[in-house]
């Protein structure tokens, strides 16, 4: 899984890519992965894994990918569960993100919500989201900025 990540992440992630304004598809990855930042998980049971990965989040990592080569569910499936686990956290005021990806086996990214929120506000000035489908940028971006709203609002209310 490692060399998967490492070529993936040098090959594709990190590459320039036009639909992105000529930056690469995920800015960020190569520098956290190189820099020792991203922790990496084999699980038999993806979901009990992230959930402990959630509980014990500390910033130890940037971001803890969880993955199972042996998984049941659709790339959708997965999907809809980080989208239905986000709003789940934000309301709980867990400064948490999760994003999910399909090839030869299931990923779970585990990260904090803030810094990818935070990230995306600096891409959003440098043109890297000027080519994204309406739809996809609602879904990807503006809700995930919602639903930082919703985080920062349960944090406060809980320090209070």
């Amino acid at each position: 899984m490692l060399s998967f990540l490492d070529d993936w992440i040098n090959n594709e992630l990190s590459i320039p890519n036009k639909e992105t304004a000529n930056l690469p598809l995920c800015p960020y990855a190569k520098n956290a992965w190189d820099g020792g930042r991203v922790d990496v998980s084999a699980s038999s049971d993806l979901w009990a894994d992230v959930y402990t990965t959630i509980k014990n989040f500390d910033d130890s990592f940037k971001v803890v990918i969880c993955y199972s080569e042996e998984h049941d569910q659709t790339y959708e499936e997965l999907e809809a569960a980080c989208i239905a686990l986000n709003g789940w956290l934000a309301e709980q005021g867990k400064d948490i993100w999760l994003l999910s990806f399909m090839d030869n086996c299931a990923m779970i990214f585990v990260q904090r919500l803030s810094d990818l929120d935070d990230a995306s506000r600096i891409l959003a000035t440098s043109g890297y989201y000027d080519n994204y489908a309406r739809e996809d940028y609602v879904k990807l971006i503006v809700d995930r900025a919602k639903w930082r709203q919703v985080n920062d609002a349960r944090k406060k209310e809980t320090s209070s």
